[in-house]
């Protein structure tokens, strides 16, 4: 088991995949599988954009009693503290109301003190679609909001996690989702967080302009629908039916 609560062995084994490391490293052998170009790339945006999303129902419960803990229309900061002491200090500068989590004292007490620890990163899903948040993510947070496709994601900053065909994906779902695209900035090196509020024209470029972005967004419809496994395993098999027989294939 791998420190992130996966059977690391099973998981090559199951998808013939040795390493995971999300397309950037050189010398992988599965290249292959990455989109060859341009129309590939919107065609993988346009199947997952639309895709219906399935959450802890534990989490639900938690997010309709306590959604007064989450302030409304609020852009969720993501990072790593230790390693980012500039950019927070940039961040609060800003003086912008709407930011909550730079230096994490606001995620540290929704976990400590309401009990959603099991299901916080859906706790940020249901915000993100029910009370408009929007995201601004880097270091790791930056690969694992990519694939929280959607919220709402103005920014992502990683040094080594996100290839550049990802981004390229989730922008495109995000445009389609929101109307603005998640902007990204590669070539970035260990401790980039610091670097780049030190940096005007970086800073203007990444963190303001998703920003100003974020004014332009539209908020989509967000609809809930229940269901007990039963009917989940009946509707999941009345799909594959239909794609069936229409001779299209997974």
């Amino acid at each position: 088991m791998s420190t992130f609560g996966f059977d690391v062995g099973r998981q090559r084994k199951e998808l013939n995949i040795a390493r995971w490391d999300l397309g950037t490293d050189e010398n992988r052998k599965d290249k292959s599988l990455l989109p060859a170009d341009a129309s590939e790339l919107e065609s993988i945006a346009e199947y997952f954009s639309g895709k219906p999303v399935t959450i802890e129902q534990d989490a639900l419960h938690w997010f309709r009693e306590n959604r007064t803990l989450l302030p409304d229309s609020a852009t969720d900061v993501e990072l790593k503290c230790r390693s980012s002491q500039g950019m927070i200090r940039r961040l609060f500068a800003l003086n912008d109301p709407t930011l909550v989590g730079i230096d994490k004292t606001f995620q540290q007490s929704l976990l400590r003190d309401h009990g959603c620890e099991q299901f916080f990163l859906t706790i940020q899903l249901l915000a993100g679609i029910c009370n408009r948040w929007s995201f601004l993510a880097m270091n790791g947070a930056a690969s694992i909001f990519s694939l929280l496709t959607p919220v709402n994601l103005l920014l992502v900053l990683d040094e080594d996690n996100l290839s550049l065909e990802m981004l390229v994906v989730r922008s495109l779902i995000n445009s389609k989702n929101y109307g603005i695209p998640t902007i990204g900035q590669f070539g970035l090196k260990r401790g980039f967080a610091d670097r780049v509020a030190d940096d005007p024209p970086v800073f203007r470029k990444t963190v303001l302009a998703a920003l100003e972005n974020k004014k332009r967004a539209f908020t989509p419809t967000v609809k809930f629908q229940e269901m007990d496994e039963l009917n989940w395993k009946d509707a999941t098999s009345q799909r594959f039916m239909a794609r069936e027989g229409n001779r299209t294939s997974f």
